[in-house]
């Protein structure tokens, strides 16, 4: 990433965040910086195309193994099985937690 405040700071977020974070980049600097990041030698990581007929599966997957995934193509308009997940919204049932993503409940 550039080596401006904005920049630098927003990389900080990158890496600190307990949430997952929304890039908007049009320029596709925060993608290649993730990448570089060593996530995916270090958890894991996936990389998933918005459009992708495999991003459920792979989101499914991700959720039970505690890996990272990266969602590139996102335009204006999200699958409505990503809202459990942006807003996250979980269910308890005893000790296990769950959230449902698409028509499946995931632990």
């Amino acid at each position: 990433m550039p080596d401006d405040q904005l920049s630098i700071e927003n990389a900080i977020i990158l890496e600190n965040t307990k949430r997952w974070p929304l890039c908007i980049d049009p320029q596709g600097q925060a993608n290649t910086f993730v990448r570089r990041m060593g996530l995916e030698k270090k958890t894991n990581f996936k990389i998933v195309r918005n459009n992708d007929e495999k991003t459920s599966t792979i989101l499914e997957g991700a959720i039970k193994f505690g890996q990272t995934v990266l969602i590139e193509g996102v335009t204006e308009k999200l699958s409505a099985d990503l809202e459990p997940i942006l807003v996250p919204q979980f269910k308890t049932k005893g000790k296990n937690i769950s959230i449902k993503l698409g028509d499946k409940e995931v632990d």
